[in-house]
């Protein structure tokens, strides 16, 4: 595992950037439909939805574009046998990428269920602050999250899901030659 890790770092690393800047944008799309339909209608519900169907598509696009043109380096290495193909290679990079996603879930859900039964104050505060940074994270998917599953800690679990398929698919399109944004031809 952590050679692996060391053998893809500037690949997984550029997927956890992706991530950051899309948490960033993620914010901003979602408050700003926010507050335009606080302001102007008071249904929030459309605006939250429109805002996540954006903000995550982008997303994706951003992963699977990164991913797609890996593949298609990879593809080129792979035919002329420097390279050994690996077709679930981009879902392992997601996987790796979306690690600590996965894992502050694993921490949400656990402390959630135990603070639920318990109501132990120390419990509270590791959720709270593992919820925060999680919801921080995650930002593209916030008005997905707020809209249907508000109070489910395993939403957060399903979340990376969607980025590490689209990073899978990606890569699985480059190792077949298929260019999601084709290079302009040069005059």
């Amino acid at each position: 595992m952590l050679t692996f890790f060391k053998k893809h770092i500037s690949m997984i690393s550029k997927l956890m950037i992706n991530q950051l800047g899309m948490a960033i944008f993620g914010f901003i799309v979602t408050f700003a439909a926010e507050s335009f339909a606080r302001t102007h209608t008071g249904n929030i519900v459309p605006a939250l939805l429109a805002a996540s169907a954006i903000s995550v598509l982008f997303y994706l696009f951003l992963l699977a574009f990164a991913a797609n043109e890996a593949g298609i380096k990879d593809k080129i290495r792979i035919e002329a046998g420097r390279l050994k193909a690996d077709a679930a290679l981009g879902f392992k990079w997601g996987l790796a990428a979306g690690i600590i996603n996965l894992l502050f879930a694993l921490i949400i859900i656990v402390t959630y269920y135990v603070w639920t039964y318990n109501q132990a104050g120390a419990v509270q505060t590791v959720y709270a602050t593992c919820y925060t940074i999680a919801k921080i994270l995650q930002a593209p998917y916030i008005g997905v999250m707020q809209v249907f599953s508000p109070n489910n800690p395993l939403i957060f679990a399903l979340v990376p899901l969607p980025g590490i398929f689209a990073t899978g698919f990606g890569y699985w399109l480059g190792l077949r030659g298929f260019m999601i944004l084709p290079e302009k031809r040069k005059k």
